[in-house]
This record gives C-alpha cells, sequence and structure tokens, in this order.
C-alpha cells in the first residue's frame, strides 16, 4: 500500500503525516490517545472539547471501528501532542515539547527523501512499460 502523506501547516507549524486507512483505524493509536486521556486526568469528554469535538465523537471512535478524522489529529497536534509518537509510534514521547525538533524533523525529512526515491523508481518503471 502507498502511505498517504498529509502535511498541515497550522499556527505556525508544520504537521506531517505518514498515514493510510490502516493506521487511522489502528488500535495502537486509540490505545495512545487513552495514554493522552490519562495523563491529562483522565477525563475523556474534557479533551474532546479542548479539540475542538463533541465529547460524544471522540468517545464513538474511542469505542468504535470509527476511524480518526483530521479534525483529531489536528486537534491533538495543537494540545501539544507528538504526532510521531501518536500514529506511528516513535518519537519517544508522548508530547512535542520534550522533542529535539531538528532531530525529529531530520527523521521525517530522510523518511520523505527515501519514500520520494521509491516513489521515483515506480514511475520510471512504469514509464520504460508504457514505451513498449
Amino acid at each position: 500500500m502507498i502511505p498517504v502523506y498529509v502535511v498541515i501547516v497550522n499556527k505556525n507549524r508544520l504537521y506531517i503525516f505518514i498515514i493510510n486507512k490502516i493506521f487511522m483505524k489502528h488500535k495502537e493509536i486509540k490505545n495512545r490517545i487513552t495514554l493522552i486521556v490519562e495523563s491529562l486526568g483522565g477525563n475523556q469528554s474534557q479533551l474532546a472539547r479542548e479539540i475542538g469535538l463533541q465529547p460524544g465523537h471522540l468517545s464513538n471512535v474511542m469505542a468504535t471501528d470509527v476511524g480518526l478524522s483530521a479534525t483529531i489529529l489536528i486537534g491533538l497536534a495543537n494540545r501539544g501532542v507528538n504526532m510521531n509518537w501518536l500514529i506511528i509510534g516513535t518519537g519517544g514521547t508522548m508530547w512535542a515539547k520534550d522533542l529535539n525538533l531538528d532531530v525529529e524533523a531530520e527523521k521525517i525529512i530522510t523518511a520523505l527523501e527515501g519514500e520520494i526515491k521509491d516513489a521515483n523508481t515506480l514511475i520510471d518503471s512504469l514509464e520504460r512499460i508504457l514505451k513498449k
């Protein structure tokens, strides 16, 4: 499956999400959201309101197979959550304020460069096939 890159610039911050439908419904992401709720005192309704959601919506997402929306991701990013940690489980820490952003940015750039190289190789192969 080809990953989808979502780039969001919000409040002078740049967020790059490497996602696909598997990630968006992945149980581990919901488990990490539960950890966020617990670290903020255990009130899921309060977190929902802080990130711009109706409490029932976040509750429904967490309790069912409903996928996460961009609204939830952006809200959590604005709340200070490390998106690498939330989405793919890397980055070491739950909170973005605890990150060395230069190191994290370099990791993202390196990953994107590798994906772009792979995509260009695939495009070149497809172009050769089409020319035959």
